[in-house]
């Protein structure tokens, strides 16, 4: 019986010791594994965002990336983050991460994009990157090799926000219930470039009236808190969008609440002495690059003028 028990017990710990293994040097959380590997590369900046950061259209001449323009641009080497749909609850964990690394970055660049406030991209499931958050916010750099048996034992929360809860939100053009996601994602699955659908995308997508007890401010809030404490600066933008086609498709409303919310948010930023780069209205939309219904990847001249603008505010003082 004896004999038994230390069989497996010894089972049991070379099983730890394989989940350990395979957890830290077989299946590594690529975000982690790219922030260090970029530190390691001597990056002074890493700039955080969704795909817009990195997309570029067929026709660009210069297909450089926003942070391959801004490393060319100040001579300082800038390590690329972005990864698609990503947002300020991501960064604000990726913030946590390097506040306990051994290297630190001097400043970290932050797009803030006005539609990751709104239900289509705020509340989707896959949007919420639950084991992205698991991983960079653990600070023993421990617990989370074993994320998957927890997940699997439902010890921590793998699906914050259930498919029915996000088909139930409800979407709102300022402050009128316009209908709930589900009548939005519906359309989506019907992509018919017609007027009133892409009238309804831009809808869905930016009419939002921004809340003070929004959870990505309170995302950008703590962001702010541990890069502060940790003496990273933090070089914020919010991202142009394509207001000049919002306003064609929805009226002048559409540029009012988009400015409205992006107002809003540089209130916020100024209230904690962080500076705020306001470039939501800074583009036409000739600058954008997307078939019919909108997101905020841009072209050569999009990216262009949003380098320029982060130069000139935050790199030439």
């Amino acid at each position: 019986m004896k004999n038994f028990f230390l069989k497996f017990l010894a089972g049991i710990v070379a099983l730890i010791l394989l989940q350990v293994l395979i957890a830290r040097y077989l299946t590594p959380l690529p975000e982690i594994t790219l922030i260090n590997k970029n530190l390691a590369d001597g990056a002074r900046v890493l700039f955080f965002g969704d795909s817009a950061v990195w997309h570029h259209s067929i026709g660009d001449k210069d297909p450089a990336t926003l942070p391959e323009m801004l490393e060319r641009e100040t001579g300082i080497r800038v390590g690329n983050q972005g990864h698609p749909a990503y947002h300020l609850g991501v960064y604000a964990a990726e913030v946590d991460y390097l506040a306990h690394a051994s290297v630190k970055p001097d400043a970290v660049v932050i797009p803030i994009q006005l539609r990751s406030f709104s239900p289509e991209w705020d509340m989707r499931p896959v949007n919420q990157f639950e084991k992205e958050l698991f991983f960079l916010t653990d600070r023993t750099r421990f617990i989370s090799y074993f994320y998957k048996p927890l997940a699997i034992l439902r010890a921590i929360n793998v699906n914050t926000v259930s498919y029915t809860q996000f088909l139930e939100t409800p979407v709102y053009s300022g402050d009128t219930k316009v209908g709930t996601v589900n009548d939005f994602e519906a359309l989506n699955k019907n992509k018919a470039a017609t007027f009133d659908n892409i009238k309804g995308d831009f809808v869905y997508k930016y009419m939002y009236r921004l809340q003070p007890n929004h959870r990505k401010l309170a995302a950008l809030d703590r962001l702010l808190a541990t890069a502060k404490d940790a003496g990273i600066k933090t070089y914020i933008y919010i991202a142009p969008i394509d207001y000049e086609t919002g306003e064609k498709y929805v009226g002048k409303e559409f540029t009012a609440t988009a400015k409205a919310n992006a107002d809003y948010i540089c209130e916020l930023l100024k209230e904690r002495g962080a500076p705020c780069l306001n470039l939501a209205l800074g583009l036409p939309s000739k600058a954008f690059d997307y078939p019919s219904y909108p997101n905020e990847h841009m072209n050569e001249l999009g990216r262009k003028y949003v380098v320029s603008e982060l130069v000139k505010f935050y790199f030439k003082k």
